[in-house]
C-alpha cells in the first residue's frame, strides 16, 4: 500500500467561512477501505502553491493524491492549473468533458435551473483538463474531475462541493482503491471503561497495536475531574469486515483483561 495525501483548495476554508469536511469524509472512507492517510493540506486558490504540493508530495514519494476544490468555473478555481504547471504539461480542451458540461447545462437549462443554454467560456473552462489527464464523470455537478498520473503518483481532481465528491468518490475511486488496498474489511468499536487518567492506558494501547497486524487503539480523552471513565476505540483493517470485527473483538477482550489484572495489582 502506497502513501496517500489529500490537498484541499480553498480561500474560503482559510478565511473560516467555510467548515472544511471533505478531507475528514475522504479519510474516513479511505480507512474504511483498507487504506491510511499520510498528510492533509489546505491551500488557498493559488496555482504557484497547488504546484509546489504537488512537487513534494510526489518527492515524499505518494502514491496517491487526492484533490478537492478548485474545479469550477470562477476565475478563482485554478486546481488544474497547479497540477499542469508541476507536471510540465499546458492545459487543454478535453473533448469528452466539453460534452459532458454542455450537456449538463442544457438540462439545467431546460430545467429552468440556469438562465441560460450552451457554454459559456467561464463553463468552458471546467473542461480544460492538463495534457495526458482524463476527465471523470461527476453524476450531481457540472465540474467533471480529473485523473492523471505524474510519474508513480496518481492524481485524482474532484470538485469541492461535498455531496458531489462523494458520488464522484464512489463512481470512480471506490472499488480502485479496495484493489490498491487489497484490505477492504474495516470494523471499529468504542469501548467504555473505569479509568480517568489517559497515561495509565497508553502503554496498554501500544502493547495491543504492536500484537495484533492491522490493530488502532486510541484513547478518547476527558477532563481531569470528569465522572466519565475514558473511552477507548478499537479499529481494524482485514480482508472483509467479518475478520476486522473478530480482530477488534480478540484485542478489546485481551485489553479488558490486561486492564483489570492492572486494577486488581494496583489495590
Amino acid at each position: 500500500m502506497g502513501r496517500i495525501e489529500i490537498l484541499v483548495v480553498g480561500h474560503e476554508i482559510l478565511t473560516g467561512r467555510t467548515l472544511e469536511a471533505n478531507a475528514n469524509w475522504l479519510a474516513k472512507r479511505i480507512v474504511a477501505l483498507g487504506g491510511a492517510v499520510a498528510r492533509i493540506t489546505i491551500l488557498d486558490d493559488d496555482p504557484e502553491a497547488i504546484a509546489a504540493l504537488v512537487l513534494e508530495a510526489k518527492e515524499r514519494g505518494t502514491r496517491l493524491l487526492l484533490t478537492t476544490g478548485g474545479l469550477g468555473p470562477t476565475f478563482d478555481d485554478r486546481t488544474l492549473a497547479g497540477i499542469a504547471q508541476a507536471i510540465g504539461v499546458p492545459l487543454r480542451i478535453d473533448p469528452e468533458a466539453r460534452q459532458f458540461i454542455e450537456d449538463k447545462y442544457h438540462a439545467l437549462f431546460r430545467d429552468g435551473l440556469v438562465e441560460t443554454d450552451g457554454l459559456t467560456p467561464e463553463r468552458e473552462k471546467m473542461a480544460n483538463l492538463p495534457a495526458g489527464g482524463t476527465w471523470l464523470d461527476n453524476p450531481v455537478g457540472t465540474a467533471p474531475g480529473m485523473a492523471v498520473r505524474f510519474g508513480e503518483m496518481e492524481i485524482y481532481s474532484m470538485p469541492g462541493v461535498p455531496r458531489e465528491i462523494h458520488a464522484m468518490f464512489d463512481l470512480a475511486l471506490s472499488v480502485k482503491l479496495a484493489e490498491m488496498f487489497g484490505r477492504a474489511g474495516f470494523a471499529e468499536v468504542t469501548m467504555p471503561t473505569d479509568a480517568t487518567d489517559e497515561s495509565i492506558l497508553t502503554r496498554l494501547a501500544a502493547e495491543m497495536c504492536a500484537k495484533y497486524i492491522g490493530l488502532h487503539v486510541k484513547t478518547n480523552p476527558t477532563y481531569f475531574g470528569d465522572d466519565e471513565g475514558l473511552r477507548v476505540t478499537f479499529s481494524a483493517n482485514a480482508v472483509t469486515n467479518e475478520a476486522a470485527r473478530t480482530l477488534v473483538e480478540q484485542a478489546m477482550a485481551d485489553f479488558k483483561k490486561q486492564l483489570a489484572a492492572q486494577a486488581d495489582a494496583g489495590k
